[in-house]
């Protein structure tokens, strides 16, 4: 099995990268997010879609809700 580390951080500057890495890995795939410390609505987006697509997620704990990164772009682009 493959597997792919997530960064520290799972945001919208590097969100784009690891789906690229996830479409370019032979499955079956599996993601180690242990060492995930911060996420935007952009990398929330991604592990769900992951989710979503069975892929296996390891390392993730209910402490993913605290994570989250409130500061960020609105739907129009205006900075929160």
């Amino acid at each position: 099995m493959n597997t792919l580390t997530v960064d520290r951080e799972l945001k919208i500057r590097n969100a784009a990268s690891l789906w690229k890495q996830v479409r370019e890995t032979e499955d079956p795939l599996e993601l180690d997010c242990s060492g995930l410390e911060k996420i935007d609505g952009a990398g929330m987006q991604l592990l769900l879609y992951l989710i979503h697509q069975e892929y296996k997620l390891k390392g993730l704990t209910e402490d993913l809700i605290r994570m989250i990164d409130n500061k960020g772009y609105t739907i129009k682009g205006d900075k929160s």
